[in-house]
Order: structure tokens, then C-alpha cells, then sequence
């Protein structure tokens, strides 16, 4: 029987994850205001951890020769980004691909609804790379949440299968993978989880796994961060170094186990969010590992969002790379005089993850103590925008956000 009453889930679900109605006309919003994510240190991960990485893929797949060609007979990278209405990444990315001989076929996740000024703006943008042959024609932008792929029945989920798989998937959020009011499963995490499966079902190279999240404690469910930290103690239950490594690594509470953990979870600073970094490391992990996939942590940081509290972090940018199982058939039987073929890898992705844990990087402190690298990434966040087509005004600003990480 219909009602007036709305289901609280529901609820919840329409406010995280439907796009605002708007009534206005599809005009274009103007570019005279800029965003916490046109601050100069996004620049420094765009640069440094996420083309820096990308490149290092390309060039092994594409010395693999695990590429396939796209409609154009060149190599093919696909992707798949949060774009914003800016499409910086996807900018970047594509002058990545081009410099390796090969074309970016970009899928985003935006959610906009029919007349919303933002997706106007954004299919300028994303009409102008086409055009100007950043990315192909294939690429395309989904209008709506990323969160609605956590449903197997969704259009959205349709949407990601059919484009997927993808060589690089870059979540960068501004949000929480849980909030402590969710209630529902269209989460980020149950997002992310979505993704990661069906990577790992229909990939047969190496992909990357860009993630950047608002991690303040008071953002997270507690239980979601209870399981992840699950996924530590069953690390820890199977083997002694990563136990006492763990240990020492939060080097915080009675050096047992459990007192690091529970010190670590109370921590409002870099100890909490190496308690999530760690545990989300082990959970994708496990994932992986539940089919016979590894998985990479490379070199990481973490800055802060929190305007009361400046040196409070808040937001890890974390980079993982998924492996693929060993493509070599074991002989038991010695029939064949060959070795099988070589793949996957003998590392230790465990202790990889705490090393690259333990030495993640404030970004901020990074930024501040090195007045050239300031500028060079003020030069580079001004040139990136201006080409978008933000005014004058607006890009005086970034004058100020740099003068802010100078007085840290």
C-alpha cells in the first residue's frame, strides 16, 4: 500500500546519493570560484602518485604487450575517474597515454540531473577533450552516483559492466566510505567492493586502484572501521612479524596487539589514519587474495581538510595495484621438459603494505618546507585551469592557498 511516510533507509540513501533537483535551465555554471580540490597540493598527487604510477603500468603493459588496440588501431588505456566538471585527471592522464603511443578512453561517475548547470559545464569540458583529441570518442560520462553500482540490478552497474574492465580506477572522493548513519548498502565501500570484483572476474593484466577518502573519525561507522581492523588481527594471528612489526609501527598504548589497536582507533591524528590505511590495505588484500590475485601498496600520503584544525590529517591518497594470478600451468608429472610460465610475484604483500603504511607522507609539511616546489605546483595547478577556463579572479586564489601551506 503506498503511503506519504518515507522509509528512514531510504532516507538516507536519497540523501548521499541522489543528484539535487534543479529547475534551471542546462547553462553552463560560470568559473569564478575555485574548490578545495583546486588547491596546489592535488596537483602534487596528480603529478607525483597518480601519473607517476600510471606511466610505470602503461609502460609494462604495454611492453607485455597486454594492450588491446581501441577502434582507432592504437593502444587502448581505459579508466575510470570521479571527474568532477573540471576533468583534470582525465586531462593529464591522456597526455600520460599520448606520450607512450597510446589513447585514454575515459568512463566517469557524476552525479547531475537533467538541467543541472554543473552537468552542462561538464559536458563542455568533456566535449572539448574529445574534440581536441585528449580522449576518444568513446569516452563517456555516467549521470549518477558511483555509489549505485553496489546494486547488481542497477543502471548504473550495467553502465560499469559494460565499459569495465579498466586499467587505472581512480575513487577520489570528498566524502566518507561510510558514514556512521548509513544504514543502507549504497555505500562508497560497498561501491568499491563492487568495482574491485568485478576487476578482478574480468581483468587478466595488472590495474591500479587510486583512493582518496575523507577518513575523520567521526565521518566513519564504527563497525566498518571494527572490520577492517579485523582484517589486521587475522593478519597478525598468522604471523608473528607482522604482529610485532605492527606493534611497533603505531608504537602507541601498552605494545600489546589489541592496546595498539585501541590507542590507534582513539588517535584524532596520523595514527587513526594509518589504523584505516592499514586495514583497508589488509581487507583489499584478502579480497584479492580470495582469488588467487596479490596486491601492491606503493608510496603514499595523507593531508588535512579539517579548516578548525589544520594540522589534523584527514584525507589519505592511497595507491594499490592488483596482480594477477601466475599464468604458469605446474607439470606434477615432469611430462613437459619447459618450465611452466612466470607470473604473479613471490613478495610479500602483507609486509609491503605496513612498510608503505608505516612511511606515508603529510603532504602539507611536504609542501610548506619546500618554497620551490610551491610555486612550480601553483604554475602548474594555474596553467591546468586556465585552459578549463577559470577567470582571472578566481585564479588569483591559488596565490592564497599557497600562502597558507607556507605558514604551516
Amino acid at each position: 500500500m503506498m503511503t506519504d511516510e518515507v522509509d528512514e533507509a531510504d532516507q538516507d540513501i536519497a540523501e548521499e546519493v541522489l543528484p539535487e533537483a534543479v529547475a534551471d535551465a542546462a547553462v553552463p555554471i560560470e568559473l569564478q570560484k575555485l574548490f578545495p580540490w583546486h588547491k596546489p597540493r592535488k596537483q602534487y598527487i596528480r603529478r607525483r602518485q597518480w601519473i607517476e604510477h600510471a606511466n610505470r603500468l602503461i609502460g609494462r603493459l604495454i611492453k607485455g604487450h597486454s594492450l588491446v588496440p581501441g577502434s582507432n588501431g592504437g593502444d587502448e588505456i581505459r579508466y575510470l575517474t570521479l571527474p568532477g566538471t573540471d576533468y583534470l585527471d582525465v586531462k593529464m592522464l591522456a597526455e600520460c597515454c599520448k606520450a607512450n603511443g597510446c589513447s585514454l578512453t575515459s568512463t566517469g561517475f557524476l552525479a547531475a540531473g537533467t538541467g543541472n548547470p554543473m552537468k552542462a559545464r561538464a559536458e563542455v569540458r568533456q566535449d572539448a577533450l574529445i574534440k581536441a583529441g585528449h580522449i576518444t570518442d568513446r569516452s563517456y560520462t555516467v549521470w549518477r552516483q558511483l555509489e549505485e553500482v553496489s546494486s547488481t540490478k542497477s543502471a548504473a552497474y550495467a553502465d560499469l559492466r559494460r565499459r569495465g574492465p579498466f586499467h587505472i580506477v581512480n575513487i577520489d572522493a570528498c566524502g566518507s566510505l561510510a558514514l556512521p548513519s548509513s544504514s543502507h548498502d549504497n555505500r562508497l565501500v560497498d561501491a568499491i567492493h563492487r568495482i574491485v570484483e568485478m576487476q578482478i572476474h574480468h581483468c587478466t593484466t595488472r590495474w591500479l586502484l587510486y583512493i582518496t577518502v575523507d577518513v575523520r573519525k567521526e565521518n566513519l561507522n564504527k563497525s566498518t572501521l571494527e572490520s577492517l581492523t579485523d582484517a589486521i588481527r587475522e593478519n597478525a594471528s598468522n604471523s608473528e612479524e607482522f604482529k610485532s612489526q605492527t606493534i611497533s609501527m603505531f608504537g602507541v598504548g601498552d605494545y600489546t596487539l589489541e592496546g595498539v589497536l585501541t590507542a590507534a582507533s582513539s588517535d584524532d591524528g596520523s595514527k587513526f589514519l594509518q589504523l584505516f590505511s592499514l586495514g583497508f590495505a589488509k581487507w583489499l588484500l584478502h579480497l584479492a587474495e580470495s582469488k588467487l590475485w596479490g596486491l601492491k601498496v606503493h608510496n603514499s600520503y595523507y593531508y588535512s581538510t579539517a579548516e578548525a584544525d589544520v594540522e589534523r590529517p584527514t584525507m589519505p591518497c592511497l595507491v594499490f595495484e592488483f596482480v594477477p594470478p601466475p599464468m604458469g600451468l605446474p607439470d606434477p608429472y615432469r611430462v613437459i621438459r619447459t618450465e611452466p610460465a612466470q607470473g604473479g610475484s613471490d613478495e610479500d604483500f602483507s609486509m609491503r603494505a605496513l612498510d608503505k603504511v608505516g612511511s606515508m607522507r603529510d603532504l602539507d609539511q611536504i609542501i610548506a618546507c619546500d618554497d620551490g616546489l610551491r610555486r612550480s605546483l601553483v604554475s602548474e595547478t594555474k596553467e591546468l585551469l586556465e585552459d578549463v577556463g577559470y577567470t582571472a579572479t578566481a585564479l588569483s586564489t591559488l596565490e592564497e592557498f599557497s600562502a597558507a601551506l607556507g605558514a604551516l
